[in-house]
């Protein structure tokens, strides 16, 4: 399952505001380069593992053509990505509360399994890519996006992070690989796209450096849902010490492709 304080803390406004419609490092830049990489096409039957807004899943049905499933714990979420629907073919898009730790589709039916910035914030990682070898059609391919650690935290930055993101159980980029291939997955391809996550952390600082009124009240709010006097460390220096120790290697995103045998 994925961890209910993300699910929670992704529906609210504030975090919509920084994160942008994505919710991941690349947005559908990204998304983009891992369909071609999985081949999807028109024929293509896909699960979108932690959709969030359904962003993702749409840019797939809509420029690829493909039957997409769009998966959440969030009801939020999928209401939002029903709403968008009207923008894109009905017929292609299909949405559904579930786990990923118990995925409510049938066994060998699915081409490609997406997980896009999710992987890390589950509970049972290995009962979710068990579920996810299941659901797939033999030769069917995993795309990830994801957060790794190469050091552990900074006790600062653990705090916050764990409480915004949660992806203080992060694993480092080898054992990212490992427990695909664990999994029964072949054909991997690693690629480190670490400036993604630069790229997205930069934007988030410019956003609390530059007044706004609106992103004021909505920090105000939050501190307050969560029962602190002081601001969120986000506006107290946190991206700006996250870039650095992304810059020394202690931490990255990655993007990873693999197949199941068949």
């Amino acid at each position: 399952m994925k961890a209910s304080c993300c699910v929670d803390f992704h529906q609210l406004p504030l975090t919509q505001m920084l994160l942008g419609e994505s919710f991941h490092p690349g947005g559908v830049k990204l998304t983009h380069n891992l369909a071609l990489q999985t081949l999807i096409n028109r024929n293509s039957i896909v699960l979108d593992i932690a959709a969030g807004k359904c962003t993702s899943a749409h840019y797939v049905a809509d420029n690829f053509g493909a039957t997409v499933f769009a998966l959440d714990l969030g009801l939020d979420h999928l209401r939002h990505g029903k709403d968008e629907n009207t923008r894109f073919n009905r017929d292609k898009m299909h949405f559904i509360q579930g786990d990923a730790e118990h995925l409510p589709i049938a066994s060998n039916s699915i081409d490609v399994v997406l997980c896009e910035c999710a992987l890390c914030t589950f509970d049972d990682r290995d009962s979710a890519l068990t579920e996810i070898y299941r659901v797939l059609k033999p030769r069917g391919y995993i795309a990830i996006s994801d957060v790794f650690l190469n050091e552990r935290l900074p006790v600062e930055l653990n705090i916050e992070l764990n409480r915004w993101l949660c992806i203080s159980g992060a694993y480092n980029a080898i054992r990212n690989q490992d427990i695909i291939a664990q999994g029964g997955f072949y054909q991997l391809r690693f690629r480190d796209v670490s400036a993604s996550l630069l790229e997205t952390i930069h934007t988030i600082e410019k956003k609390l450096t530059v007044p706004d009124p609106a992103l004021s009240a909505l920090i105000h709010q939050q501190t307050q849902l969560q029962a602190q006097q002081q601001q969120s460390g986000w506006q107290h220096g946190i991206p700006r010490r996250l870039a650095h120790f992304i810059y020394d290697g202690g931490a990255g995103y990655y993007t990873l492709t693999a197949r199941k045998p068949g």
